[in-house]
C-alpha cells in the first residue's frame, strides 16, 4: 500500500479543489468528484472540504487540512503552534490539544470553532472551563478577536442559566459543575455541534456525578475536544477517566485493567508508575497534539528562589506538638501501617496551618474553630518581598483563613499608600461571588489598582492571563503539583514582558520538603507518609 509520501496532490486554493491523479477509488467514493484531462493525463477534481480530505489521506494522498488554506484567522496572526492545533481539532472530531499552559488554546480552539461554523459544519458551540475563566478568558477572547460571535455565560440560578441557554448565542460557555445543573437542558440541544472541555484532567474521577453528567451530554455531538496541558497531574491512571469520556474505544473497560497496566502495587496503599505508563498513556490520548511554551513563544526568564525564615516561639511550640504526636503514632510498636495518605495529609495540613499562624479545630460541638499564632517573622518577609517588587504582586496562600487574614493586614499596611482613595489590596478565594472575581482580575490586569493580588491558588490556576504582575509570593506550598504549575503560569504567559520572579516562604522541614517535591514534579499523595520522616 502506497504511503502519504507516495501520493501526491495539488491544491487549487483559488477554486478550493484538490486535484488528484486519477484513481477509480476516489470517483467510486466520493460520487461529486469530478474528471478532467490535461495534456492527455486524467484527474480528479474533490472539493477540497474536511469530510473529502480525510478520505483522500485514507487512501494514502497527502492533502493538507482546508483550515490551512481557506481560513482567515480572523485578521489575527497565530502562533505555528495554534495553526496546527486547530488543523488537529477540525480534522478529527475527538481529539486532545495537550499543549502547555500559555500557549493559546483558548483561541486555537475558537479559531477551529468558527472555521467549521462559517462552513456549515457545525452551529453551535458549548464550552465547559473553570469557573473564574469563564468571563476572564472565554468570553474575553471571543469578545477581542471574534466579533461576529455572540456569546451567552450560563452562570447564576438555574432559571438564569436556562433563560440565557434560550437565548441565541453562537458559544455558551459554562462551569464545569453547571452542565450537571442543566444535563437535561443540554442534552435537548442538538444544535450544539461542538463542545469544548477545557481543564480536561479536572475529569480524572469516572465515579463523579459531574463526570457521568458530562458523559451523557456528549452523546451525539459531532465535535468534542479536550484541553490539559497537565493530563496526569497525580498518577498515569489520572488518564483513565478522560480517555472514557472522550475515546472510550482507546481504554479498557475497567480501572483496574488500566491500573495494572500503568502502575505497580507495592504496598496495600502504594502505587508507583511502570515505566511504559508515560506510552500507554500517550497511546491512550490520541490523537493529539502537544506543543511546550518554549517551542511557541520566547518569555523572559523567570527566577525562583526560597526565603528561609525562623517561626515565632508559639509556632515552634505548637509545631513540635503536632509533631511528636504523629510521630508517637508511626514509631509505635502496635503501628501497623494503618495511617493512609489520606490522614496522613490531615496532619501535613496541620502542620502547614501552623506556619501560616493558625490551626483549625473543633469544639466540644463540633463547630470549627481556629487558634491564632505569632506569625510576625512570615508577614515580615512578604512585606519586604512586597516593597522590593517593581510590579504588581500575587500572593497565594493555600488557606482561606491566611488569604482574610492576610489581606486584611496587607489593606492596612498599602492602603492610601500612594496617596490616593484607591485600596491597593485584591482578595479572591473559594467565597468569593463570580461577579467579584471577574472584577478583580479585569482591574489587576488592566488598571493601576490594585497593585495586590492575595488569592487561594484553586480560584485562579487557570487560564487567567495576569501578567500585569511580574511576582508571585508562595506564603505556603500548596499539595498539588497542577495547581502550582497552573497558577505560577498566571504571570509567565504571551504578554509577559518582565522578568518574572517566583518565591517560596518556608520556615520548617515541612514545608521544604512539599516545594522540593513540587519542583522535581513528585507525587505529593504517595509521599506523605514520607514527608513525616525527619520533621
Amino acid at each position: 500500500m502506497a504511503t502519504t509520501s507516495d501520493l501526491k496532490c495539488a491544491i487549487n486554493n483559488k477554486h478550493q479543489l484538490i486535484v488528484a491523479p486519477w484513481n477509480p477509488q476516489i470517483a467510486n467514493t466520493i460520487p461529486h468528484a469530478k474528471t478532467v484531462v490535461r495534456n492527455g493525463r486524467h484527474y480528479v477534481l474533490v472539493p477540497h472540504k474536511r469530510t473529502e480530505s480525510k478520505l483522500l489521506r485514507n487512501f494514502g494522498y497527502n492533502v493538507p487540512s482546508p483550515i490551512l488554506s481557506q481560513y482567515d484567522w480572523c485578521g489575527t496572526t497565530p502562533f505555528d503552534s495554534q495553526r496546527d492545533t486547530a488543523r488537529l481539532m477540525t480534522d478529527f472530531p475527538r481529539c486532545y490539544v495537550l499543549n502547555d499552559m500559555g500557549t493559546g488554546k483558548t483561541r486555537s480552539s475558537l479559531y477551529a470553532a468558527d472555521f467549521l461554523i462559517r462552513n456549515g459544519e457545525a452551529t453551535k458551540v458549548l464550552v465547559v472551563a473553570p469557573l473564574s475563566t469563564l468571563t476572564t478568558v472565554w468570553d474575553r477572547e471571543v469578545f477581542d478577536c471574534f466579533p461576529h460571535l455572540n456569546t451567552a455565560v450560563l452562570y447564576g440560578t438555574k432559571k438564569k442559566r436556562l433563560a440565557l441557554l434560550d437565548t441565541d448565542a453562537d458559544v455558551y460557555i459554562i462551569n464545569h459543575d453547571g452542565v450537571k445543573t442543566l444535563e437535561k437542558d443540554l442534552i435537548a440541544r442538538p444544535d450544539i455541534d461542538i463542545v469544548v472541555l477545557d481543564e480536561l484532567a479536572l475529569y480524572r474521577n469516572h465515579r463523579t456525578a459531574m463526570w457521568k453528567a458530562t458523559n451523557r451530554v456528549l452523546k451525539g455531538r459531532k465535535f468534542v475536544w479536550g484541553l490539559t496541558g497537565a493530563p496526569t497531574p497525580k498518577a498515569p491512571t489520572d488518564a483513565f477517566a478522560q480517555v472514557k469520556l472522550l475515546t472510550p474505544e482507546r481504554v479498557a473497560h475497567s480501572f483496574r485493567r488500566f491500573q495494572m497496566d500503568t502502575m505497580h502495587q507495592v504496598s496495600q496503599f502504594r502505587w508507583i508508575a511502570k515505566r511504559e505508563a508515560n506510552d500507554v498513556v500517550h497511546a491512550a490520548m490520541q490523537p493529539s497534539v502537544r506543543y511546550a511554551r518554549e517551542d511557541c513563544i520566547d518569555l523572559p526568564p523567570t527566577t525562583y528562589s526560597t526565603l528561609e525564615l525562623e517561626m515565632s516561639p508559639p509556632q515552634k511550640a505548637a509545631y513540635k506538638e503536632m509533631v511528636d504526636e504523629m510521630q508517637l503514632i508511626v514509631n509505635s510498636p502496635t503501628f501497623s501501617g494503618s495511617i493512609t495518605a489520606a490522614n496522613a495529609g490531615v496532619q501535613v495540613s496541620k502542620l502547614m496551618q501552623i506556619g501560616c499562624g493558625f490551626a483549625y479545630g473543633t469544639d466540644a460541638s463540633g463547630q470549627r474553630t481556629v487558634a491564632e499564632y505569632d506569625s510576625a517573622p512570615r508577614e515580615k518577609v512578604l512585606t519586604d518581598i512586597i516593597d522590593a517588587a517593581r510590579g504588581k504582586v500575587i500572593v497565594f496562600a493555600p488557606f482561606i483563613h491566611t488569604v482574610d487574614m492576610l489581606a486584611n493586614k496587607l489593606e492596612k499596611a498599602y492602603m492610601f499608600a500612594s496617596g490616593n482613595l484607591f485600596s491597593d489590596i485584591g482578595k479572591i478565594h473559594g467565597g468569593t461571588t463570580k461577579a467579584h472575581r471577574d472584577t478583580v482580575f479585569n482591574d489587576f490586569q488592566f488598571s493601576a489598582h490594585p497593585r495586590i493580588l492575595v488569592a487561594h491558588p484553586k480560584t485562579m490556576s487557570h487560564g487567567l492571563t495576569l501578567t500585569a504582575a511580574d511576582t508571585i509570593v508562595w506564603y505556603s506550598p500548596p499539595f498539588s503539583l497542577e495547581i502550582y504549575e497552573q497558577a505560577n503560569a498566571r504571570i509567565t504567559r504571551p504578554g509577559q514582558t518582565r522578568h518574572t520572579h517566583i518565591v517560596h516562604i518556608q520556615a520548617s522541614k515541612m514545608e521544604k520538603k512539599v516545594y522540593n517535591t513540587l519542583q522535581v514534579r513528585g507525587n505529593l499523595q504517595t509521599a506523605l507518609l514520607d514527608l513525616f520522616r525527619g520533621v
